[in-house]
């Protein structure tokens, strides 16, 4: 198992980090050579996400069809051409078209057929390898921006984003060939199992299990550029805010560490996450100290990390294993759009009504996100019941 997840660990960091990831490092030297704004080059990625959750709805079949193999491949093809044709936009009308293949690509490459790569490799198993996988790619920015970042001081940003089309080519595409598997591989079915019903998905289950996953990553993508602004309105100095901050990645990966070997269920790790994240913004609410805002940040930040892999392998649970590629592939719609528009309405709440009124929409959001894993829990627990 650990060569496979590490090799597709290591698609994903690359993936990532030279799509969705590349204005953070490149985003003021675009803006420059385009005399635009930040804020329009940073359009890309909520086009790139919107595009992506589209697109991911109608991948299920694909998916079933096909197996993750060939359409990572072509979606790291796809992905290719988008970063070749922003070497060489001549506009910023151009560069933000660029986005779009992105998406299409994304959609086909990144995380939701990195999972489903690995449960169609290691069936029983895929939770503990898609558990290895989030926490091998979660150092993508921590791997990347350093290495984009020298590369556009060095060369300028169209030859680095020359060079990240070609890493998709000669290092993405030939480590999916080898590890991938070309159709699903699905066990065989049981007599008494109609094949049908194996890879239904049942409505209710589907809409808690989006619900969880949709609220919590919107509050979650909502911080992840506004976490600075949020910490200084509630009393930080600029660099307390920015060292605070900075520690996000290191306690998220901590999380993602003891998920990996705690061997708690999915459905527990989302009520853990979703309860510390609803504490960790009450508790910033009413306090604006710093070792108040460092509570917030250790809470906060595991919950992030715990909840990156409930988004993962919760439908793993929660619908039959012959139905996972189709309920990941659908539930991207709602969890992409979360993240797609989350980032811009934090900005303008705390550039409007300011951090208070963020987090009163933070603790709303959890408590709604709880409520859908309270119904879910009561409803798997009366399934059950049901069945036996």
């Amino acid at each position: 198992m650990a060569p496979t997840v590490l090799a597709i660990g290591i698609c994903q960091i690359i993936g990532w980090g030279v799509t969705f990831n590349l204005p953070g490092v490149i985003g003021t030297s675009v803006a420059k050579s385009f005399d635009s704004s930040l804020d329009v080059v940073l359009l890309g990625p909520t086009v790139m996400l919107t595009i992506l959750a589209v697109i991911s709805w109608w991948m299920a079949p694909l998916f079933e069809r096909f197996g993750a193999r060939p359409l990572m491949i072509a979606g790291a093809a796809v992905m290719a051409v988008g970063l070749v044709v922003i070497s060489v936009a001549p506009t910023v009308q151009v560069y933000l078209t660029a986005w779009i293949l992105f998406g299409i690509g994304g959609a086909a490459s990144l995380s939701t057929a990195a999972q489903i790569a690995l449960a169609d490799i290691f069936g029983d198993r895929a939770r503990q390898a898609i558990s290895a996988m989030s926490l091998v790619s979660g150092l993508s920015n921590t791997i990347m921006w350093p290495i984009v970042s020298r590369m556009d001081n060095s060369f300028g940003w169209r030859a680095t984003t020359a060079v990240g089309a070609a890493a998709l080519m000669l290092i993405y595409v030939p480590l999916i060939w080898k590890v991938g598997v070309s159709r699903r591989v699905l066990p065989k079915a049981d007599a008494k199992t109609d094949p049908v019903d194996s890879q239904r998905l049942d409505p209710v289950r589907f809409v808690l299990v989006a619900g969880v996953t949709a609220l919590n990553g919107f509050i979650t993508w909502g911080f992840s550029l506004t976490l600075i602004p949020l910490l200084t309105q509630k009393g930080l100095d600029n660099g307390q805010a920015v060292t605070l901050a900075s520690s996000l990645g290191l306690i998220s990966i901590a999380a993602r560490s003891i998920d990996v070997i705690g061997g708690v269920t999915p459905l527990r790790s989302a009520i853990a996450s979703t309860s510390g994240m609803f504490a960790a913004f009450v508790l910033l609410y009413f306090g604006s100290s710093l070792a108040m805002a460092v509570t917030f940040i250790l809470l906060y930040g595991l919950a992030a990390g715990l909840m990156s892999i409930v988004r993962a392998t919760l439908p793993l649970t929660m619908f039959p294993r012959e139905a996972y590629a189709r309920a990941s592939a659908k539930l991207a719609l709602p969890l992409n759009l979360s993240f797609a528009v989350a980032p811009p309405i934090f900005a303008r709440m705390l550039e409007g009504p300011g951090a208070n009124s963020a987090l009163v929409v933070s603790i709303a959001l959890s408590g709604a996100a709880m409520a859908c894993l309270t119904a879910l829990t009561l409803l798997v627990r009366r399934q059950d019941v049901a069945l036996a």
